[in-house]
């Protein structure tokens, strides 16, 4: 696997890596794919990884910071749902809207929705 710049990604990375990025009418919507060796998967759990909802948020905060410049970590989360487990063999799809100070977020593997939720800046 390679990051967005064609560098391999380190040992523990932390980010899925960016595939596109499309311009919505109100946001964007980012192709995201799963590397094997990402931290997150480090003992949680071996016989079937599962991404914990706070890499989730991580990655939210992460993208959003890229995508609409904001220069700090978000100050409060809120509506957020964790509808079912991210798969790891399926690209993903994260669209973020963002609204004045906050974020709208929803995580996709083709159509099912895994996650959503708002983040505010």
């Amino acid at each position: 696997m390679r990051t967005e710049s064609g560098a391999p990604f380190p040992t523990g990375a932390r980010f899925p890596q960016l595939k596109a990025c499309e311009s919505l009418s109100e946001g964007v919507r980012l192709h995201l794919a799963i590397p094997t060796g990402l931290v997150w998967f480090e003992g949680h759990f071996p016989s079937r990884p599962v991404l914990p909802g706070v890499a989730q948020i991580a990655w939210v905060v992460y993208y959003a910071r890229r995508q609409f410049r904001f220069s700090h970590d978000p100050s409060r989360i809120e509506r957020v749902k964790f509808l079912e487990t991210v798969p790891l063999d399926r690209p993903l799809l994260l669209e973020l809207q963002p609204e004045g100070n906050r974020v709208n977020w929803q995580l996709f593997a083709d159509d099912t929705l895994l996650s959503r939720g708002r983040l505010y800046f």
